[in-house]
């Protein structure tokens, strides 16, 4: 598990919490993206992983352990370049400050990974597998005290089949981590819960503090129409599991610090709606 702090102004900002964008497949929903990311440019943005619709563990292995030859490998390492390449141009209009793995990446020969790779193209903080990031937002007074945020994220495990699946383990985890989000990707679900601790100051006070629990979405479109492999129709592994459409699009986070000393959050989600 990592840490990484980012200082903040003391104003309002956006904060864009991001996963499995799947770049590089036919059901990645790039237009959606590429407008959201043009919607959201200032925004400070963390990545929660399978940012590119790559090899999963199970496939690496088996890759790896096939002994291809140099030329092999050679070609299939350019190919994910450029999906590296192509995906960090357009986030560099952006700020990228972290991002974290998820199941589905590629690795190098040179020991890098596409994941490894795009942070440093972007030159944003890998955090590995699991991260707290605590965004302080810096008073003008200097004689105040700054206000952090602590977002535990981590790309997510199986879940179940509900909507509210995803929730249930970041639930454990108010007990096991003191944070103020803990958002989690990989379910291509985008639930969002608020949950209340009590704590109690050193002269015996008691006080709430609000818990927010999310899971991020995705922008991999589960179920295609005309869906081809090779010269036949076939669905994609959501489809073939009859698991439920992915939620498309990824939450937003509005802060606003107020000048009695306290930040307030809005989280929300775009959806666009089409007629048909």
């Amino acid at each position: 598990m990592e840490t990484s702090v980012v200082h903040l102004p003391w104003k309002k900002t956006e904060i864009i919490l991001c996963g499995d964008i799947h770049w590089g497949c036919d059901a990645c929903e790039k237009d959606l993206f590429r407008r959201f990311v043009k919607a959201h440019k200032e925004a400070h943005w963390w990545l929660l992983g399978d940012p590119f619709d790559l090899a999963p563990t199970s496939n690496r292995m088996k890759i790896r352990s096939c002994g291809l030859n140099d030329g092999v490998l050679d070609r299939i390492e350019k190919a994910h370049r450029e999906d590296v390449e192509e995906l960090a141009k357009l986030l560099a209009t952006t700020n990228v400050e972290g991002l974290i793995s998820g199941n589905h990446y590629w690795q190098f020969e040179d020991g890098q990974t596409s994941d490894t790779m795009l942070a440093d193209m972007l030159g944003a903080v890998y955090l590995g597998d699991c991260a707290l990031v605590v965004v302080e937002f810096s008073r003008r007074s200097p004689h105040k005290n700054s206000v952090p945020i602590r977002i535990f994220l981590h790309h997510g495990t199986a879940v179940g089949r509900k909507v509210s699946a995803p929730l249930n383990r970041l639930q454990d985890l108010v007990a096991e981590q003191e944070a103020d989000i803990y958002a989690t990707g990989h379910a291509h679900k985008s639930p969002q819960a608020p949950i209340d601790r009590i704590y109690t100051t050193d002269n015996g006070h008691l006080y709430h503090r609000t818990k927010r629990l999310l899971a991020v979405g995705s922008f991999y479109r589960s179920y295609l129409q005309h869906s081809m492999h090779g010269d036949r129709l076939q669905g994609s592994y959501a489809e073939k599991k009859l698991l439920a459409p992915s939620t498309l699009g990824c939450p937003n986070i509005i802060v606003t610090p107020h000048n009695d000393g306290h930040l307030s959050l809005v989280i929300g989600q775009e959806s666009d709606i089409w007629n048909e």
